[in-house]
């Protein structure tokens, strides 16, 4: 985003997390989208069994990238021999259908849908998991996180543990936390580094800087196009107090692990509260030309 001597113009592709870093963070001039509702549509004439896997190809296989499928529109001709096949498979898959009163009929298990469902795309969900080390006296009382913006102390175990959870997938940390890595871990490796701070002007050379915390998860649900071989369906937040405070506020669980003297925390929570990808069913008499 800061290749100017290469690169024209930037036009950020995804959902509005991705497009207001892009526009925060470029110096590349930047033509602003807006987030999409992509549709399939099966005609009277189509082969049912090659739209039935198109459909399941464009809705689950990669359900993060901002070019899946959201919202399905049928000739109301073939929604007999259509519509209960493609839901039995899109079940199997733990997609929740959302169903106009024509379609519902023939999935009785649908949500009724509503004209807010016919707008924009629907946001992923995906789990979000908090760790940090902290320190416990004889007694099991807790102890400190952090001290003067730095861990107070350091263990190879610790280093190894956070690895093995959070490689291959985003993480999430504030300005101090980004600072204390030190310049030798910074970025940290095959991970997507996203980095939290109220000025958005700070630069975190290697990760991308977003001023809040939704905005952070927003990025870091967004798949790479192309593929970048991170798994999205779990991001971590590695620190500091004041994102932890923040999205411990929100319900979820607390595990524990114990290495060594440091007693590990984990939280996890659902965002936006569902397991499930959402898919729109519509029947159509026609398509207007």
């Amino acid at each position: 985003m800061k290749m100017n001597e290469y690169v024209d113009v930037l036009i950020p592709r995804g959902g509005k997390g991705l497009i207001k870093a892009v526009v925060n963070n470029s110096t590349i001039p930047v033509i602003e989208t807006g987030t999409g509702n992509c549709h399939i549509y099966v005609d009277e004439s189509a082969d049912l069994q090659m739209a039935a896997d198109i459909v399941m190809n464009a809705k689950t296989q990669r359900v993060g990238v901002c070019n899946a499928c959201e919202s399905l529109l049928v000739h109301e001709k073939v929604k007999d021999a259509f519509l209960p096949v493609l839901a039995e498979r899109l079940r199997t898959k733990n997609v929740e259908m959302r169903a106009d009163e024509e379609a519902k009929a023939l999935i009785p298990d649908a949500v009724t849908a509503t004209e807010e469902d016919w707008g924009d795309d629907y946001p992923k969900t995906f789990s979000v998991n908090l760790i940090w080390g902290e320190a416990r006296d004889k007694e099991g009382r807790a102890g400190a996180i952090g001290l003067n913006g730095g861990m107070p102390w350091h263990c190879a175990e610790d280093m190894k543990h956070l690895k093995e959870l959070t490689v291959s997938h985003p993480v999430i940390m504030g300005r101090k936390t980004w600072e204390s890595l030190g310049g030798k871990y910074r970025p940290l490796p095959n991970r997507d580094n996203i980095v939290v701070s109220r000025d958005p002007m700070y630069r975190a050379p290697g990760a991308t800087v977003v001023t809040s915390l939704d905005d952070a998860l927003d990025m870091a649900r967004q798949e790479a196009i192309p593929d970048d071989g991170l798994d999205r369906s779990e991001i971590w937040i590695i620190g500091g107090a004041q994102l932890f405070a923040e999205a411990g506020s929100r319900s979820g669980r607390v595990a524990y692990a114990r290495q060594g003297g440091v007693r590990h925390r984990f939280l996890s929570f659902p965002y936006l509260g569902q397991n499930q990808v959402s898919m729109r069913i519509r029947l159509m008499p026609f398509i207007a030309a």
